[in-house]
C-alpha cells in the first residue's frame, strides 16, 4: 500500500515543484493571460466540464457511495467536507476577504476570451474552493481504491480541475497551486479527526461493516 500512495505523493510533489519554480518566474497572471489567449474549441469544452469535478456538490454521491462501501469512509468523508468549507470559505471571507479574480485584477481595457455559458465571478479568488475540493476528493478516492491506477489517474484529474479554474478566468494559479496543498491537508486532517473520534476499536469495526454487506 505504500507504494501506492508514494505515486500520488510523487504526483503531487512534482506538481509543487514544478508550479513553485513557475510561480518564481512569472508574475501574477501570466497563465491566465497565455490560457486566454489559446483558446481552442476542446479545450472549451474539455475545462467547462472538468471544472465541476470540483463542485461542492460532488460530495454529496461521495458520501452516499462511501457509506454504502464502509461507514468509516462516510465518516471521513463528512470530516473531509467540513475542513473543506473551513480552509475555503473560512479564508475567502476572512484574511482573503475580496482580493480580485482575474478579470478585475486586471485592466478594464483587456478583451477577454469568454467561454461560453461560464459566469464569471470577480472577488474572492484565494484560495480556488474548487481546487481545494479535488484534491480533497481525489485523495480521499484513491486511499479508499487503493490501486495503482488510483494513484496515477486522481491527482491528474485533480491538476486538470485547477487549471480548468484559471482557464475560465475564475482564478490565478497560485490560488489553485495553495488549494492544492489544501486539499491533500484537508483530507489528512479528517482521517486524523476522525480516528481521534472514533478510537482504534470503533474504527475497526466501522471499517468491516457496510449497508451493503448481507445479513
Amino acid at each position: 500500500m505504500k507504494y501506492f500512495k508514494n505515486i500520488f505523493v510523487l504526483v503531487l510533489a512534482l506538481f509543487l515543484v514544478t508550479g513553485g519554480v513557475w510561480l518564481g518566474l512569472s508574475n501574477k497572471g501570466d497563465m491566465v493571460l497565455w490560457f486566454n489567449s489559446h483558446r481552442s474549441v476542446p479545450l472549451d469544452f474539455f475545462f467547462k466540464y472538468s471544472t465541476h469535478l470540483g463542485d461542492g456538490l460532488v460530495l454529496i454521491p461521495l458520501f452516499i457511495g462511501l457509506l454504502l462501501y464502509r461507514y468509516y469512509y462516510g465518516i471521513v468523508a463528512v470530516f473531509t467536507s467540513l475542513t473543506i468549507l473551513i480552509l475555503s470559505q473560512g479564508l475567502k471571507k476572512t484574511i482573503f476577504s475580496g482580493w480580485p479574480r482575474p478579470t478585475a485584477y486586471f485592466s478594464p481595457d483587456i478583451q477577454w476570451n469568454y467561454v461560453e455559458g461560464v459566469s464569471v465571478a470577480m472577488r474572492n479568488t484565494f484560495p480556488s474552493g474548487h481546487t481545494i475540493s479535488a484534491w480533497a476528493v481525489f485523495f480521499l478516492l484513491a486511499l479508499v481504491v487503493n490501486r495503482r491506477w488510483a494513484y496515477i489517474l486522481f491527482p491528474f484529474l485533480a491538476i486538470a480541475v485547477g487549471l480548468s479554474r484559471v482557464y475560465l478566468l475564475q482564478h490565478f494559479f497560485v490560488d489553485t497551486y495553495f488549494g492544492a496543498v489544501l486539499g491533500v491537508l484537508a483530507t489528512y486532517a479528517a482521517f486524523l479527526i476522525t480516528d481521534r473520534v472514533l478510537g482504534q476499536d470503533r474504527k475497526m469495526k466501522l471499517l468491516s461493516k457496510s449497508p451493503m454487506a448481507p445479513s
